[in-house]
């Protein structure tokens, strides 16, 4: 998803438990990371600040997302 876009990036990727991913950011749109929340199954976006990033405007997100809808079909 990112790749595609170039103009979001990842900057954390944390397993807070054992099914929830939690993934924060940087994007230089506001619609990009509404977007990715809605390409992963389960989603949410928690929250989205507007921050200065060299010397531009830009939007930084948090959003989690479950992992037990992308586990292993034959496990």
């Amino acid at each position: 998803f990112c790749g595609s876009k170039q103009n979001i990036w990842i900057s954390s990727v944390v397993r807070d438990n054992s099914n929830s991913i939690k993934i924060e950011g940087y994007s230089l749109s506001k619609y990009s990371p509404t977007d990715m929340a809605y390409s992963l199954d389960n989603a949410q976006l928690n929250s989205m600040l507007n921050e200065a990033l060299r010397e531009k405007n830009a939007f930084k997100y948090n959003l989690t997302f479950d992992i037990t809808s992308y586990q292993k079909k034959n496990e």
